[in-house]
């Protein structure tokens, strides 16, 4: 048998220029350097809203859009009045290292936690406003990094022993106006991980002091409560509504 027939020689080249460990499936590990083009598509598909630096004014960003009934799924385009288009990447976009998350609303909070006479609530609750049950004390550190809407402070954002998420917020906007934001559809994210709330109705919304309340009930918001009860943690939560 000639050299070049010997089985040990018709293997093919094995030495691959890259590193294996690249092709290794790594749970919610985006293989790609945050900040280029292809994170940003990884992110569009795994659900999350993306944008460039030079889109921050005019409120844009990216998306995915379901496919419906005749269309396939495609991406969207969202301009600041909301509307959307295809899109399509140009070739700045593909070699630009300046994407980022898309949020209406983010904020790290330092995760906190405090018993009452009757359970226990985490996440955060602040000294503002008489939201505090008897017996119970001011909990966690929230500091807002960036806000595209119109509610001016967070009062609170917590998990209580009543199965419930609370958002509390405050707004010298008009009724009509934060109403408006606060009943769509609401999605947080945090540690990569989407969380559906839903929509729901303002529980409290005051005109006298602007402040409003929404609750959420939903799997999810019942799994995001397991993550605001990993007190003296400080994670950094993303907010969007549609």
């Amino acid at each position: 048998m000639s050299e070049f027939n010997k089985p040990e020689n018709q293997q093919p080249d094995l030495k691959c220029p890259f590193d294996p460990d690249q092709y290794k499936i790594k749970v919610r590990a985006v293989a790609a350097p945050a900040g280029s083009f292809p994170w940003a598509i990884i992110q569009v598909y795994l659900g999350n809203h993306v944008n460039r630096d030079g889109w921050e004014a005019s409120n844009e960003y990216i998306r995915l859009a379901s496919g419906l009934v005749n269309f396939s799924p495609q991406i969207e385009k969202t301009n600041e009045n909301g509307e959307c288009s295809i899109w399509q990447p140009t070739q700045e976009d593909m070699m630009a290292c300046d994407w980022k998350f898309h949020c209406m609303l983010s904020f790290d909070l330092k995760l906190g936690t405090s018993k009452f006479n009757y359970g226990q609530d985490w996440g955060y609750i602040s000294d503002k406003e008489g939201y505090l049950n008897t017996g119970e004390s001011t909990f966690g550190t929230l500091n807002i990094t960036s806000n595209k809407t119109d509610i001016a402070n967070i009062l609170a954002f917590y998990w209580g022993t009543s199965d419930w998420l609370h958002l509390i917020v405050s707004s010298k906007e008009s009724h009509e106006k934060i109403a408006g934001l606060l009943t769509k559809n609401i999605y947080v994210t945090v540690d990569d991980t989407i969380y559906n709330l839903g929509a729901t109705s303002l529980s409290s919304g005051d005109n006298t002091n602007g402040t409003y309340t929404v609750e959420y009930g939903n799997n999810d918001a019942r799994k995001l409560g397991e993550v605001l009860k990993q007190t003296n943690k400080t994670k950094t939560f993303c907010i969007n509504w549609s």
